[in-house]
């Protein structure tokens, strides 16, 4: 929070193995994230299909259009963890086909974060960790979605190196 000016309408939004939404007085941590993507990506890379590099071809459209509920708490820690596990609902003779899985399973990831920020009315996130970098879409869909403006470091380094060192500079 130190190394942005966060206030009680702006959030940092940081996806990496974990995730948090760090608000001024809040912080949430525990929702699904890299941890969570691997166990999909596992499963995909079995079937020979490249989930990551797949979700780089996603388009706003393809979110808009999925279909599939993917409840991603599949992990004791995560923030809404139940014990049946995650799940998808919604599937269809009509719907389950490897586009519409993939897109749903990225949406839903994405709309974890949506929810929390809309009820918190924030409008503007700074998007941090290296998820965030690696599919700019996710920047797009939240700024769709929530209104919200998005702000996200394009440099190279990681953002825990760059908010410590703009911590520092304050205080020099």
């Amino acid at each position: 929070e130190k190394s942005f000016n966060v206030d009680y309408q702006k959030a940092i939004l940081n996806l990496g193995t974990g995730s948090q939404i760090i608000m001024k007085d809040k912080t949430i941590s525990f929702i699904p994230s890299g941890r969570a993507l691997n166990v999909f990506k596992n499963f995909f890379d079995n079937l020979g299909v490249d989930l990551f590099r797949y979700f780089s071809r996603l388009t706003l459209k393809d979110l808009k259009n999925s279909t599939l509920e993917f409840n991603l708490n599949i992990f004791s820690q995560s923030h809404k963890w139940k014990p049946e596990g995650g799940h998808i609902l919604n599937i269809t003779e009509d719907n389950f086909n490897l586009h519409n899985i993939i897109s749903s399973l990225f949406k839903c990831y994405i709309d974890q974060y949506v929810k929390i920020l809309s009820k918190h009315k924030i409008t503007k996130v700074y998007l941090t960790g290296g998820i965030n970098r690696r599919y700019p879409l996710i920047g797009d869909y939240i700024r769709k979605k929530t209104s919200s403006k998005t702000v996200s470091r394009t440099g190279g380094g990681s953002d825990v190196f760059v908010g410590m060192i703009n911590i520092i500079n304050k205080h020099l």
